[in-house]
């Protein structure tokens, strides 16, 4: 078995593999620490992998880590020098970046110190976009690929295309930092006003409010090259120097004063957000179709931060050469734990497959027995369902919010049907309800629907009739069905969707179902159980605590039920 994990800059995870390379139990820090992108050394996350799988750490064949620390710091010694003498600015602002790659450096020694016996496994630290390649290849249903890594920074690539090819990857295209997709939009997210990789899904779903008025800007801004790539235009800049903010006096020039957090939106505001995600999508639509004119496959897989696009992976699939598409439940930086673990069995066993991997649930689950406990301790009134996914189809038909606490947690940003709030998606009103009194969050942003994966085509306009169940995908919505389902339609006819296959997530698939026969809609409104700026949900004190102090009606957790009063 092989243990690979992630940490030092932010969302650091543990990802445990069997030795036929399957994926055992995997969690991100911030799911036990509670703490949002928490990239501490991820001792908890370490140690639940271990006891999940009910091994000790002097069973495993060997550690993997997702980056090559020393690598880092060369790069960033060399950056600096070429910087000179504006680069000083970063050593006295206390720069992030340095701080994080000492840190990194000192990773063995983390190892040791909070797991002696580990230490002493074989170690095989993997470069970060490979790890990040892997974890979306490797479980793919494909034997042939292209992969795109495109994220703020690995050691110094910004951006990567390997093509995938029976086991094997193979670099094809580096385009490497200060000329990095993930630094432009964490750029123009802090211009509006938002944290970097915090909030730049809210700028995705602003975008939709927008015209492109200020393309021409952006188009100056990072420009296209004759090879597939690009380059940013420097001027615009000053994230190169390690000094905040990102951007440099001609931006302010060309856009107007940044936002201030906390402000109020303007159509401005909405239409530099649209320009940014356009000009993303115009980028990546040149570097792939130009990538793939160069091969035979039609696939494509995705990691990265960028991945996580949802809007960009979903134009990529209507209007690329690309016929099918994998992106992992966790393409950010968590995901490049898995993907360290996966090359290390690789080079270890020299395996050449994996098996495809369509599920989510890799993290903590607890029996019925101990929620019943809890609930008892707590002295909480609660009744025992015998049909749950009746139930509470019947309690989302009559309008009722749920919290839903069921199996092990997802792996990965998104809720996915294990802790997850649900809703009635026929209800416009929805939509409001969940964000003033569940959620707290921006009226702007969306909500997604879970589909029964026999039901897609029928509400989605896609190019073909694969499962999409790590809702990392956005489609348009047919124009026919748009009304039927309002709750979970965004201001441009999108929807970010989950497919669920009943195999797979058969109690959830079994909700929606049931809903299915009450309303003749086979979808529900699916958003994570959180509450706003905080981690989903993990345990059952957790969800009982975010059920108490919000506004949902009711919740079903295991087999019992609770309802506000």
């Amino acid at each position: 078995m092989i243990l690979g994990f992630s940490s030092f800059w932010h969302d650091s995870a543990a990802a445990l593999i069997d030795d036929s390379g399957q994926l055992v139990a995997a969690i991100e820090e911030e799911r036990l620490s509670r703490i949002k992108h928490d990239g501490a050394f991820p001792v908890k996350a370490i140690q639940f992998c271990l006891d999940f799988a009910g091994i000790q750490e002097s069973d495993l064949d060997a550690v993997s880590y997702y980056r090559l620390p020393r690598l880092n710091v060369h790069h960033q010694l060399v950056h600096f020098l070429r910087c000179f003498p504006r680069s000083l600015q970063s050593l006295r602002d206390q720069s992030e970046w340095i701080s994080e790659w000492r840190k990194m450096l000192r990773v063995r020694s983390n190892l040791k110190r909070h797991f002696p016996v580990l230490a002493h496994q074989p170690f095989i630290p993997v470069d970060h976009p490979t790890a990040h390649a892997a974890s979306a290849f490797f479980p793919s249903p494909f034997t042939e690929a292209v992969v795109l890594v495109h994220d703020a920074m690995g050691e110094w690539a910004a951006t990567t295309v390997f093509e995938g090819r029976h086991g094997n990857l193979t670099r094809l295209l580096q385009i490497n930092f200060p000329h990095s997709l993930g630094v432009f939009y964490q750029t123009l997210t802090m211009f509006l006003g938002f944290n970097i990789r915090n909030d730049e899904y809210k700028v995705m779903g602003l975008s939709a409010y927008g015209k492109p008025r200020y393309l021409d800007t952006f188009q100056e801004m990072i420009r296209l090259t004759g090879e597939p790539g690009y380059r940013l235009n420097l001027r615009f800049f000053q994230f190169q120097y390690g000094t905040k903010p990102y951007w440099s006096p001609l931006l302010e020039e060309k856009l107007g004063p940044p936002r201030l957090p906390g402000e109020e939106l303007t159509e401005r505001h909405a239409d530099i957000a649209c320009s940014l995600q356009t000009r993303l999508q115009e980028v990546v639509l040149h570097l792939v179709t130009a990538i793939f004119s160069r091969t035979k496959t039609r696939n494509l897989c995705i990691a990265g931060g960028v991945g996580l696009n949802s809007v960009l992976n979903g134009v990529l699939l209507e209007k690329s050469p690309v016929s099918h598409l994998y992106v992992p439940s966790v393409a950010g930086d968590a995901g490049a734990s898995w993907g360290s673990a996966l090359m290390a069995h690789r080079r270890l066993q020299k395996c050449t497959s994996f098996r495809p991997v369509y599920r989510a649930d890799w993290g903590p689950s607890f029996s019925d027995e101990a929620i019943e406990r809890i609930l008892q301790e707590r002295h909480i009134s609660y009744q025992r369902v015998e049909h749950v996914p009746r139930f509470c189809a019947s309690k989302l038909a009559e309008g009722w919010t749920l919290g839903w606490f069921q199996g092990r947690m997802e792996w990965g940003p998104r809720a996915l049907g294990q802790r997850s709030i649900l809703a009635d998606p026929r209800r416009a009103e929805m939509k409001d309800i969940i964000n003033k009194k569940v959620k707290g969050r921006e009226p702007f942003r969306p909500f997604a629907p879970s589909v029964l994966e026999s039901h897609f085509a029928d509400y989605f306009i896609a190019p073909n009739a694969d499962p999409f169940p790590f809702m990392t995908t956005v489609f348009r919505v047919k124009p026919e069905k748009q009304s039927e389902i309002p709750a979970v339609v965004h201001v441009d006819g999108t929807a970010r969707v989950q497919t669920v296959s009943a195999n797979l997530q058969p109690l959830y698939a079994g909700l929606i179902h049931e809903f299915y026969q009450l309303t003749g809609v086979p979808l529900i409104l699916n958003t994570s159980f959180n509450d706003n700026g905080v981690p989903i949900v993990c345990t059952p004190q957790e969800a009982l605590d975010v059920f108490q102090r919000t506004g949902l009606d009711g919740l079903m957790i295991g087999a019992f039920w609770i309802a506000k009063p």
